[in-house]
């Protein structure tokens, strides 16, 4: 490995730092774990439209989910919680950080 991105690899990268970066301005007190991966997914879509990946317009990539055979899950993917754990249990524990 050469440690070096080629064209497309370095597309993508800075596809998934974009949708990132996106996501992470979004965040603030009150702010819902779906709304964020709502902002990751649309970047994303949008992206993978730009690059060619996906065909079709905005709206209909969105309503269809077309997205999601490149995106195998939700933003975070409850890195780092309990298995069992629902969205609503970590949406009730981010809420308590927070103070709300």
């Amino acid at each position: 490995m050469n440690c070096k991105f080629t064209t497309e690899q370095k597309a993508i990268y800075q596809l998934v730092l974009s949708a990132l970066d996106a996501a992470i301005a979004q965040v603030k007190p009150g702010a819902s774990w779906n709304s964020l991966d709502e902002t990751c997914m649309e970047v994303m879509a949008k992206g993978l439209l730009e690059l060619g990946l996906l065909n079709g317009n905005i709206d209909e990539i969105m309503k269809n989910e077309t997205y999601k055979r490149f995106t195998v899950h939700k933003t975070g993917h409850w890195l780092g919680m309990d298995v069992p754990r629902t969205i609503t249990d970590i949406e009730s524990v981010m809420s308590d950080m927070s103070g709300q």
